[in-house]
């Protein structure tokens, strides 16, 4: 299923195999991206025991209204996922991350949001907005023109294809 960050915060945990039925564990606060492969790692959860992590792997079904996962330990402190600690040390935050073009360094925006499959699970793409509400522009950024993720930015591909002129006809042949 394809859903966005907005959409996926504050959806519902809960555990198959709950000691306490049809009450949830906690809500999606966060997600760890992976920088290098804009792979989502796992997801930041916020109950009654603070936050805990959730491994992708141990989602069983996820909908608009619900995540469910196993079990209770399928939540585990950051601790308990030694494979993520590198990333979660040099952790970057993708919503408000400025914008630029690798090529002419043109600021181009924040990330206001992003679309992302729940089964793979990783970015599909980047909304990107910059400018007053009214005035401003929006882009969608595909995650082939995504280059390079950073701290302080991300940067994308920004050359243009070439277009045709007025005078191009596109499938016509010159004739003399």
């Amino acid at each position: 299923m394809l859903t966005h960050f907005k959409e996926a915060i504050g959806t519902w945990v809960h555990a198959k195999d709950s000691a306490i039925a049809d009450v949830p564990l906690g809500k999606v606060c966060d997600m760890v991206v992976n920088p290098d492969t804009a792979k989502i790692e796992a997801f930041w959860v916020k109950g009654n025991n603070g936050f805990k992590l959730l491994s992708p792997q141990n989602i069983v079904h996820w909908n608009q209204m619900e995540l469910l996962i196993g079990e209770e330990t399928d939540l585990v402190d950051p601790e308990g996922m030694p494979a993520l600690r590198k990333i979660l040390e040099h952790e970057v935050k993708i919503i408000g991350a400025p914008v630029y073009g690798k090529v002419y360094g043109k600021y181009l925006g924040k990330v206001r949001n992003f679309a992302f499959h729940t089964i793979s699970p990783s970015i599909v793409s980047l909304r990107v907005e910059s400018g007053w509400a009214l005035f401003g522009a929006r882009r969608i950024i595909p995650r082939s023109r995504i280059i390079d993720v950073k701290k302080n930015g991300i940067w994308i591909s920004d050359q243009a294809l070439e277009t045709p002129t007025k005078d191009t006809k596109i499938g016509a042949e010159n004739v003399s």
